[in-house]
């Protein structure tokens, strides 16, 4: 028989018990300890929260490039060349940062001596537009630019930019790679308004080219963002909203963001880029998409088919249309004639309540939707019967492009002299 000795708190008291009370001694202490322990751990840990973080950044992190609308960082900078070490570290190593869409930079007080290369981070393509010394007169300053993220779009066009003694601005379109049905396109628009510019020539000169914009492209998402000092928009455009709510210089709104959508975005003050002294805005979309705003509507139809067809025929058949005439008046026959087959209709007919949800196609009917669960039956049983699944997708890619082709061509077909109304028409033939 083995003998193990125990060591007590005071280590120089040791004893050697019989293997009998060894065995019952320790699994008592070990019982007593377990229960200790875990006692002792319930108490110091916490309760465990059920569910998801919640949030709009949260929420928008999980999203990255495919939110619904762009994110934006506004900063004016002062120099952009002195702060692009900080800038490529903030883009390295924060992720709000690095998951930007868009970077809106102004007074950048760039040059022709100043390559594009050393400018942009990686991952990004500049687009910008320094200040012209012959027009306004200043060797220094000035200077507006886009930083666009190439994992959100890669399609971007310039479309205007100027300077003018009073204003500079560069107007960019962009085709994003992923873009809700709301808009066909984004317009990014970065001004500079220095303190000492004419206000009204400004906001007018900045007006002419929105409008311009807008009316080649009315489905666009317009933003107009940037430095405006003292202009405030809203006066002369009252139809855009402006939301750079937090202060970007002491306890002044300098920096603002204007969008004709509503509750787009939400403002959050962040630290300056380098030694500006203006606030850099970090600008989360909180937009949601229309049909997501709309609630599910429940219709009620009518549902024909060659028994119901059949028996109103013959209910039409076996009436005497007589006896609805026999006051000769024709606006009397008309409205009873009309309420009697209304009557038939209502009686012969079956009605069912569908539930009309707002991203339903137009061109998904029935058929659609009987081949679309045709397709998933096929795909459980893809491991047996591969072939099955195939031609279940290809007969539903066949049958939604003729209705799809349809649709398409009513909501985007062009404006003819058919399409006009009369007035349009008259104009047309005087015009020639």
């Amino acid at each position: 028989m083995t003998n193990r000795k125990i060591q007590t708190e005071n280590k120089n008291c040791q004893f050697t018990p019989p293997a009998h009370v060894l065995k019952c001694y320790l699994c008592k202490q070990s019982i007593i300890n377990y229960w200790f322990n875990e006692a002792k751990w319930n108490e110091s840990k916490p309760k465990r929260k059920r569910g998801r973080r919640g949030g709009k950044l949260v929420k928008l992190r999980r999203r990255q490039y495919n939110a619904p609308v762009l994110r934006v960082i506004l900063a004016n900078v002062q120099s952009l060349y002195n702060k692009t070490g900080e800038l490529f570290s903030r883009i390295a190593n924060l992720r709000d940062y690095s998951d930007c869409n868009v970077f809106c930079l102004t007074e950048t007080w760039l040059t022709s001596d100043h390559p594009d290369c050393i400018l942009q981070p990686p991952g990004f393509t500049i687009y910008r537009h320094d200040r012209d010394r012959q027009i306004t007169g200043k060797s220094q300053g000035g200077g507006v630019c886009f930083l666009i993220n190439k994992k959100w779009c890669t399609d971007v066009r310039v479309i205007s930019q100027a300077t003018t003694p009073d204003m500079e601005h560069i107007m960019i379109k962009c085709r994003p790679f992923y873009l809700p049905q709301d808009f066909s396109s984004v317009t990014l628009t970065a001004v500079y308004i220095h303190p000492r510019a004419d206000t009204n020539i400004a906001v007018e000169g900045l007006r002419e080219i929105i409008s311009i914009c807008e009316n080649s492209d009315p489905n666009t998402l317009s933003i107009v963002a940037g430095d405006f000092n003292q202009v405030n928009l809203r006066s002369s455009m009252p139809e855009f909203k402006q939301y750079v709510t937090c202060p970007t210089r002491e306890n002044k709104t300098l920096d603002h963001c204007y969008c004709k959508v509503k509750n787009v975005y939400k403002s959050i003050s962040q630290a300056s880029i380098g030694n500006s002294d203006h606030s850099t805005i970090l600008l989360i979309p909180v937009y949601k998409q229309r049909f997501k705003q709309q609630k599910p509507v429940k219709r009620t139809i009518k549902v024909w088919s060659q028994e119901t067809t059949e028996e109103l025929q013959d209910c039409f058949a076996d009436t005497d249309w007589d006896l609805f005439n026999e006051d000769n008046d024709l606006h009397s026959f008309t409205d009873t004639v009309t309420a009697y087959i209304n009557f038939c209709h209502d009686v012969c007919i079956p009605t069912k309540t569908v539930t009309q949800y707002p991203n339903n196609k137009p061109w998904c009917d029935k058929v659609i939707k009987a081949k679309i669960k045709a397709k998933d039956e096929a795909y459980r049983t893809k491991t047996t019967d591969p072939d099955l699944y195939h031609r279940a997708k290809s007969d539903l890619r066949k049958a939604q492009r003729e209705p799809r082709r349809i649709a398409l061509s009513k909501s985007f077909r062009p404006l003819t002299r058919e399409r006009y109304g009369p007035t349009s028409r008259q104009l047309l033939n005087i015009k020639g």
